[in-house]
């Protein structure tokens, strides 16, 4: 597959999904869109080092994460507001599933970066074990733990 090939179907097939995690990841459409635009942008630059194209998914959130980093001159994410992405249930829910939900926002947003990032690239992006491994630069097992132990807290936290 030529370069212009490979780079349509990034963009068509991850667009809509790099947008989505940098959403919440950042808590602003605008800049979640301006960094989208920035991880092709860089996509595009670095396309011949795409060494396997069956990773291309790991490596654009890769690059969509870096792009994070660049903006704020840090190696971690800044806080979210998760409730500006918007409410799943759609203002159907009854007030105990607002409360619950409103909970579990809350809890997500207060886990320490090193266990939200991997938590919200396997729950939001999608990603395995081993594609965030690869996006993060950690070992697969720190990964699964990583996760275990978000999900652990944010149980503990809901359940209170």
């Amino acid at each position: 597959m030529d370069k212009d090939a490979l780079y349509e179907s990034l963009v068509e097939q991850y667009h809509a999904d790099i947008f989505r995690y940098l959403r919440w990841m950042l808590g602003d459409a605008t800049l979640a869109e301006d960094l989208t635009q920035d991880t092709y942008v860089r996509a595009w630059k670095y396309l011949d080092k795409l060494e396997d194209p069956n990773k291309a998914k790991a490596w654009l959130y890769q690059i969509a994460r870096n792009e994070i980093g660049r903006k704020f001159e840090r190696k971690y994410h800044p806080t979210v507001s998760l409730d500006d992405v918007g409410d799943p249930m759609d203002g159907a829910a009854t007030p105990d599933a607002v409360l619950g939900h409103e909970q579990l926002v809350s809890a997500v947003e207060s886990l320490d970066p090193l266990y939200r990032d991997p938590l919200l690239l396997q729950l939001i992006a999608g990603l395995d074990g081993n594609e965030i491994a690869q996006v993060m630069g950690i070992e697969r097992a720190t990964v699964t733990t990583r996760i275990f132990r978000a999900k652990r807290k944010v149980q503990a936290l809901c359940v209170r």
